[in-house]
């Protein structure tokens, strides 16, 4: 690796120039762009990223905490910024998702099954969602305890990471240059 490339992958701030020399430098398919935040229902762009960002983080704290429906929902969430980033790539309609809609994590996932999803995912992803259905909403009517809930966390531990690996492989178009990234999000696969 030049000495130039590992200074600006360890940059914290990149001007524009500086970005699509990164980009120039580093190893074909180390950046791909997807679609624009907008495209997916986004309603505030900073704190969509922010949460993106330190969900990860949040949910594993989560978990260690033993707050299992939180983990559960923090998982949801973040496989789902993901299907719907699939969504937005395939689908022809720009308005699949307009800000504030109310799509259900389901109807998200039966969308990326008629777009092609991989089918194996598509179950697993319907799976958690019946398990997370009938612990999280059920608990307090007796279905479930929080045995049931370490159990679906475990379970499912990881699914959100396979579902953001599976899209941007999927979808993700390699970026060459700063005409690739313009409207569009830029996503390194080394991260």
């Amino acid at each position: 690796m030049s000495d130039r490339l590992a200074e600006l992958r360890v940059k914290p701030d990149l001007t524009n120039e500086e970005l699509t020399e990164l980009i120039r430098l580093s190893p074909p398919g180390t950046f791909v762009t997807l679609p624009n935040f907008e495209d997916m229902g986004v309603v505030d762009l900073r704190r969509a990223f922010k949460n993106l960002q330190e969900g990860t983080e949040r949910s594993r704290y989560a978990f260690e905490a033993g707050c299992y429906i939180e983990a559960i929902a923090l998982t949801i969430q973040h496989a789902e910024f993901w299907l719907r980033m699939f969504v937005a790539g395939l689908s022809h309609d720009k308005e699949i998702f307009r800000q504030n809609n109310k799509k259900s994590f389901g109807m998200v996932v039966m969308e990326c099954k008629r777009l092609g999803m991989d089918r194996t995912l598509v179950s697993e992803l319907l799976e958690f969602n019946r398990k997370r259905v009938s612990s999280v909403h059920q608990y307090l009517l007796g279905v479930t305890d929080y045995d049931d809930l370490l159990f679906a966390c475990r379970q499912y531990l990881g699914l959100d990471r396979k579902v953001q690996q599976y899209v941007v492989a999927a979808i993700g178009e390699p970026a060459t240059g700063a005409e690739d990234i313009t409207g569009r999000l830029l996503f390194r696969q080394d991260s």
